[in-house]
Parts: C-alpha cells; sequence; structure tokens
C-alpha cells in the first residue's frame, strides 16, 4: 500500500505543478474579473458534470465491481470494462449534445445573478458550448485512470492531467504575448478550445498503457454485455451525488457568487485550487490507492485488517492537512501574492482571493477525512447512507449561502462551504458506526 501510494503521491504533485503553471497563466493572462468568471463558470460546468457522471460512478460503481473481478476472473474483468466504456460513451455523448443545444437555458439558471446582463450570458452561452466536449474526453481518462489503477499501476495514470495543463499554457503563451491591454474576445475563445483539446491528449496518452491491460475497447463495446453491468449502473447514479459532493457544492456557490461582487467565481476558484493540490494528493490520493484493497477486504470479511487500514487513512490525513489548513489561514494572503499577483490579476483580486482562501481553509481537513469514509462505504457498496449525507451536506451550504452571501459575498460562500463539508463528514461518521462497518463481532 505504501509504494502505490508514493507512486500516486508523486505523480499527481507533479501533475498539480503544472496545474498550477496553467491557473498562473490564466491568471496572468486574463486575471480575476469580468472575463475570468465567465471562463470558470463554463469550465465548472462542463468538470461538475464530469464528476457527476465520471469519477463519481467510477470510483464507486465501476471500480469495486471490477477489482472484484479482477480477483477472481481476468477474462470476465476485460469484458466488464469493455462492456461500461461503450455504454458511457453512450452517455457521454448524448450528454455533450443535449449539453450544447441547452446551454442557454443551464447557463440562465446557473448564472441567474447575470440576466441583467444579456452580454455576460451570450458569452457564458458561447464558452459553455465550446468546453462541453472536454466532459467525454476527460471522462474517458478517468475511466482509463481508474482502470488501470485497479492494475495497481498508479504513476502514469495520475500524471496524465499535464497534457490537459500544458495545452492550455502552451497557447496561452503563444497567443497572448501579442494581446496587450484588456484580454480579448479572441484570447478567451482560445482558451476554451485549448481546454477541449488538453482533455483529448489526456484521454490519447493513456490508451497505450490500457491496451496492454485491457486491449482494444472498439466499437463493439457499445453494445457488449456483461453480467455485472447492470447492478454497476445502477448504483453509479447514487454514488456520483456523493462523490462530487465538492463539486455540487462548487455548483452552488457559482450560482450564489453572481450575486456578489465582480471576480467572486474567480476568487472560489482560484482559492479552490490551493485546497486541492493537498485534498488531492492526500485526500483524493487516498480514497484511489486503497478503493480496490478495502474492496477485497470487505468482500473477504476481513474487518480488523479494515479497521487498521481507516486508522492509517485518518493518521495520515490529520498528519498532512491540518497544518495546510494554518497555512492557507495565517499565510494564505502572502501565498497568493507570490503566486498570482502579476500581469491582469490585480489587487483587487488579490484581497478577494485571498478573504475567500482564508474562510474556506477548514474544508480541506472536513474533505478529506470524508473522502476515507467514502472509500468506506463504496467498498460496502451502501448507496442509502451516502445518499442522506449528501443531500445533508448540500442543503446546509444552499441554506448558509443564501444567508451569508449578502453580508459576507464571496466570503460567505466560502464559510458555507466550511461549514456544509463538517456536517457532511459528522453525518458519515454516524453512519458508519450506526452500520457496525467497523464492528469486529
Amino acid at each position: 500500500m505504501k509504494g502505490k501510494f508514493q507512486a500516486f503521491f508523486a505523480a499527481t504533485f507533479i501533475s498539480r505543478i503544472f496545474g498550477y503553471a496553467r491557473d498562473l497563466a490564466i491568471a496572468h493572462f486574463v486575471g480575476g474579473g469580468y472575463w475570468a468568471d465567465l471562463y470558470f463558470a463554463g469550465f465548472r460546468l462542463a468538470n461538475f458534470l464530469r464528476n457527476f457522471v465520471g469519477e463519481g460512478g467510477l470510483y464507486a460503481a465501476y471500480t469495486p465491481v471490477y477489482a472484484a473481478l479482477l480477483g477472481r476472473n481476468k477474462d470476465s474483468a476485460t469484458k466488464f470494462a469493455h462492456a461500461y466504456a461503450g455504454k458511457l460513451t453512450l452517455v457521454l455523448v448524448g450528454l455533450v449534445v443535449a449539453g450544447i443545444i441547452a446551454a442557454r437555458p443551464l447557463t440562465g439558471v446557473l448564472l441567474m445573478g447575470f440576466s441583467s446582463d444579456p452580454e455576460k450570458i451570450f458569452w457564458a452561452v458561447k464558452l459553455t458550448r465550446i468546453l462541453l466536449p472536454f466532459l467525454l474526453f476527460v471522462t474517458l481518462a478517468a475511466w482509463a485512470q481508474a482502470t488501470i489503477q485497479a492494475h495497481d499501476k498508479f504513476f502514469l495514470s495520475s500524471l496524465s492531467p499535464i497534457f490537459a495543463s500544458f495545452s492550455i499554457v502552451v497557447f496561452l503563451l503563444w497567443a497572448g504575448r501579442d494581446d496587450p491591454g484588456a484580454p480579448s474576445e479572441a484570447l478567451i475563445i482560445g482558451l476554451a478550445w485549448a481546454t477541449t483539446i488538453g482533455g483529448l491528449a489526456q484521454y490519447l496518452v493513456l490508451l497505450p498503457q490500457l491496451l496492454s491491460l485491457i486491449g482494444f475497447h472498439g466499437v463493439k463495446s457499445l453494445w457488449e454485455k456483461h453480467p455485472e453491468l447492470k447492478h454497476s449502473l445502477a448504483l453509479r447514479g447514487p454514488y456520483a451525488v456523493t462523490f462530487s459532493l465538492d463539486q455540487i457544492n462548487s455548483i452552488v456557490n457559482i450560482f450564489f457568487a453572481t450575486f456578489a461582487e465582480q471576480g467572486s467565481i474567480s476568487a472560489l476558484y482560484n482559492s479552490s485550487r490551493l485546497i486541492q493540490l493537498p485534498l488531492g494528493l492526500i485526500g483524493v490520493g487516498t480514497l484511489v490507492t486503497s478503493l480496490p484493497e478495502l474492496s477485497r477486504l470487505v468482500d473477504q470479511g476481513q474487518i480488523r485488517h479494515l479497521r487498521e487500514e481507516m486508522a492509517r487513512q485518518r493518521k495520515r490525513i490529520f498528519a498532512f492537512q491540518v497544518p495546510a489548513v494554518l497555512v492557507f489561514i495565517f499565510l494564505g494572503h502572502w501565498i497568493i501574492r507570490l503566486l498570482y499577483f502579476h500581469g491582469r490579476f490585480d489587487e483587487r483580486a488579490l484581497d478577494l482571493t485571498s478573504g475567500v482562501l482564508a474562510f474556506s481553509a477548514p474544508s480541506l481537513l472536513f474533505y478529506s477525512l470524508q473522502k476515507a469514509y467514502l472509500g468506506l462505504f463504496y467498498a460496502h457498496r451502501d448507496t442509502k447512507s451516502l445518499m442522506w449525507t449528501s443531500a445533508l451536506s448540500v442543503t446546509f451550504s444552499i441554506v448558509i449561502s443564501a444567508l451569508a452571501v449578502g453580508p459576507l459575498g464571496a466570503k460567505g460562500i466560502a464559510l458555507a462551504a466550511t461549514l456544509s463539508s463538517l456536517i457532511g463528514l459528522g453525518a458519515m461518521s454516524f453512519l458508519a458506526s450506526k452500520r457496525g462497518y467497523l464492528k469486529i463481532s
């Protein structure tokens, strides 16, 4: 387990560095105001759908089934992977087409606070339509990652996101050099296309290793069947809601941010990107590297080893995330100044982003601990409990945001994310104890 986590940690760390290079390039050439808000709003919608139908269902409903099959019958596991990929592709193509057609009403609801500005809505719709195919490519990449990682191969699969970031950085360095003053409309449109192309590159780079493990998953996978497929797809929706909890909160954040000061969407995005580094390395890393093992332990009824693994996960999370939370609270302003305060990212954006970061920093610890519990619930295939905790957390996020956005603006939205993540964690802990998942009989 230690070696797998180290491989994931190293690759994810490198990937996050490239991710920050991408974010710094966007901050430098786009800034933290009007255009940044519109780009990040469109990107968040595509990213939310990616997590909802992609990673959420994959790590919850796909990985446990595929890992268990792999331990019993490799040929059966391969057929399951092919069948799953085919059905996933059909769903994704349908969503992309529907999203492009319905982009106007979607953005009208998501960005309701912009409704008084037709120009903002026009550009939000245009950018959303360009960014939606990103959902298809990056979700297939997530499926490829999950399949490869179930074979205990974590380095290349965790490194693949650098190609998506690289695409954006190269474009901005090339196009931004001749774009003085405020960012042009052509620059923003090009940025959206570079994002989508980067998602395709992330998937293509995984194909050689994927093909060596399960062979070619061609057109025939669209109608291929497997006995476990129906059960896995039935689990997908509820589990996806739970895994995508932070993404659901990000959609809630964007909605309320349209009623706050200009630059709020950008500030929420940039502060969340800082939090995503330790969350991705430790929180998500714990879930991804332990889920196949937790699934096997539950399948074999080895509760004592399950308790020991959960204890190791919690210890690791506290050791890394508590110091990170304190750094973000007390040194966040200087970190953001060092990273973002250049180019078109001005003093106003600096103050707003650092304030948001301070209010949202504690959510790093709470979300990381949630990931540990998510693995436990996923391994037990417990749909009901996770749906309750998700609904509770999102409800509190909406209520607190609605109450706090008026007096606190974007900081109130960040506070809502922190409090709702704590409530969700408490609910998960309570239900895990009530279900007796770690109780030795």
